[in-house]
């Protein structure tokens, strides 16, 4: 898991409390021992202010990657305002 990723949003989160932000997450598997069990374990921390989906196929970071412009790749740590 891209905890580091997973730490920014906690504080973004935190920050912005006051306007209530928007927040979709999608856990992947970016690496060989990312699982639906780690992905579950870290989203905790995210619970009370997202919404969470897990993509163990990499489906919507390689339609991300070819949105923009880097067909065959996956796209993660995507940060949209």
């Amino acid at each position: 898991m891209c905890l580091s990723g997973a730490n920014a949003l906690v504080r973004i989160i935190s920050e912005s409390r006051a306007t209530n932000p928007a927040v979709l997450v999608i856990w992947m598997k970016g690496e060989p021992a990312d699982s639906l069990l780690s992905a579950t374990e870290e989203s905790t921390r995210l619970r009370d202010a997202t919404t969470q989906f897990w993509d163990g196929e990499d489906k919507v970071g390689a339609e991300l990657a070819i949105k923009l412009g880097r067909r065959g790749s996956i796209a993660w740590d995507i940060y949209l305002g």
